[in-house]
């Protein structure tokens, strides 16, 4: 993975990797700063990220799991536009202009943070804003867990993502980030805990039995 220098229009430092976001992370985290960031964020992502699957599977949100994983507070920012029947022609398509909010609300969001420091028991705010959202209309979310319909469509060599639709996220729960955005058109604020539950009781006990009857 190659990383490159360059400088901003206002003169900052920045840099660029060949990585995927989780990797920009961990090279900045090892390999440029001299000290862990106040913050990461991480977008903005060109389409929704929505529920458990897109969570687990974006590499937008890949970038702040690293993040909090090595204990920095991360934000995630999507921008939720209907459909993208053509990838790289509709993602090209998006405009800075369509994108004006989207920034705004996510500056907004990290200023927050950075003043008051990262809410109680999170550690990731995933920002998902519509297509014409109201700045007015923000709501704060649940990650929905319903995974993905069938996604896939036949091509030539196997299957593919022929084209990625809001339409297609289902969940009819109204605390959900999918249900805000689909349904209302508000922009969602989800907060996410990343350390994962684990039952160690339970597992020891059904191991207990199944080595005792176990010849």
């Amino acid at each position: 993975m190659r990383i490159e220098e360059t400088r901003l229009s206002d003169g900052s430092k920045a840099y660029a990797t060949s990585g995927t976001p989780a990797d920009s992370f961990l090279l900045g985290m090892y390999k440029i700063l001299k000290q862990p960031p106040n913050l990461v964020v991480s977008g903005i992502n060109l389409g929704p990220n929505l529920g458990i699957d897109d969570f687990l599977n974006s590499g937008t949100l890949g970038a702040a799991i690293e993040a909090a994983i090595h204990g920095v507070p991360a934000v995630a920012v999507s921008y939720c536009k209907k459909q993208i029947i053509d990838r790289e022609a509709d993602k090209k398509g998006i405009s800075l202009q369509e994108l004006e909010l989207t920034a705004r609300v996510a500056a907004k969001v990290v200023k927050l943070v950075l003043e008051k420091g990262m809410p109680e028991g999170m550690d990731i705010l995933s920002i998902n804003v519509p297509e014409k959202a109201d700045s007015k209309k923000v709501k704060v979310t649940t990650l929905s867990y319903v995974g993905y319909r069938d996604i896939y469509s036949k091509e030539t060599e196997g299957y593919g993502i022929a084209q990625w639709r809001l339409a297609d996220y289902n969940d009819a729960d109204l605390r959900t980030d999918v249900h805000a955005v689909k349904e209302q058109n508000c922009i969602a604020i989800t907060p996410v805990k990343i350390k994962l539950q684990h039952n160690t009781k339970a597992l020891e006990s059904m191991m207990k039995k199944f080595w005792q009857n176990d010849d």
